[in-house]
């Protein structure tokens, strides 16, 4: 009964929940739109985290009526900032590696 306690909580875990979501749009979208999807997301990253960002903190505080929207907001924020930060660091690499 333990065990099985344990195999709920993995598969009700977010983080299985996110990946089985990530599996099933690989599946059922072409690997070349998955790619250009990713790329479109890498390329506007810090324009998604600059709106992202207005959306989670300053519209619910100005238009109440949007603060359903919050979470939403607040998980693209999540996704776009991390690419920003990943992109912020590929790019100080790379100014960093043309000086040696």
């Amino acid at each position: 009964m333990k065990g099985l306690n344990r195999v709920r909580e993995a598969l009700a875990h977010p983080l299985a929940a996110a990946s089985t979501v990530a599996g099933v749009f690989g599946i059922a979208l072409h690997p070349g739109v998955l790619k250009a999807f990713v790329l479109a997301l890498w390329q506007s990253a810090p324009t998604l985290f600059t709106i992202s960002s207005i959306g989670a903190f300053t519209l619910p505080k100005m238009l109440p009526k949007l603060e359903l929207l919050k979470p939403v907001f607040m998980a693209a924020l999540a996704v776009s900032g991390v690419l920003y930060l990943a992109r912020l660091g590929k790019r100080t690499y790379q100014n960093f590696d043309n000086e040696l």
